[in-house]
């Protein structure tokens, strides 16, 4: 897996090959951030679903690579007991990111993909196609078999394993109902027809669990 990842990044950014000591040393960061045994669901394999996703519809983004590093950065930072978990990653890409010698343009697009994802039910007004299909991509895990969505919420709940389940079951009962009560979890029209109705059957059946 690591190899293929290498190697997707660097093609990703190759104009940057004058500078390969620091995309590589952003590489390493990445992959130890996501390689963190706590992270039982926000880790590398969740990485790898969503670029796999990003290849899959790469010809309805405007700019895949702003995609593709929105994706590695959005979740670089990852305290689940912490509210400012996107902000920081946003930081954290806007250190690297700049480092490579990006265009402050590019970095920008990047930052802003990534604070979206703290909020995928209010989305800013004008929030560009692309920042929908990574919200979408970012969401997909919702409407997947219920098989894969009860590993999925137990790898949730491992990651809040020091919360007890007198305070985890409202926490994550509110989180549910408010994607519940939301029009649509989905904002691209391919996403909707291909996970809205699965989405809410498992979020009914986890909620059913919570008592």
């Amino acid at each position: 897996m690591l190899e293929q990842l290498q190697e997707q990044w660097n093609q990703v950014l190759n104009k940057h090959s004058e500078l390969p000591g620091i995309s590589q040393d952003t590489f390493n960061d990445l992959v130890h951030r996501y390689s963190d045994p706590e992270r039982a669901y926000h880790n590398l394999h969740h990485i790898v679903q969503l670029l796999q996703t990003a290849e899959t519809f790469k010809a309805r983004l405007h700019d895949y690579k702003a995609v593709f590093l929105a994706i590695w950065f959005h979740d670089a930072v990852y305290n689940p007991l912490a509210n400012d978990n996107e902000i920081e990653s946003a930081a954290l890409a806007d250190t690297h990111l700049s480092r490579l010698l990006l265009e402050e343009k590019s970095v920008e697009k990047v930052k802003k993909m990534i604070l979206a994802t703290a909020h995928h039910l209010q989305l800013e007004e004008g929030s560009s196609p692309d920042t929908l299909f990574l919200l979408d991509f970012d969401l997909m895990i919702l409407g997947s078999s219920q098989e894969e969505y009860k590993t999925y919420s137990s790898q949730i709940r491992k990651e809040y394993q020091s919360i007890p389940d007198l305070l985890y079951k409202p926490g994550r009962k509110r989180i549910l109902q408010r994607f519940l009560e939301t029009k649509r979890l989905f904002k691209t029209e391919e996403f909707y027809i291909l996970y809205e109705h699965q989405a809410r059957t498992n979020i009914q059946w986890e909620l059913s669990l919570l008592g």
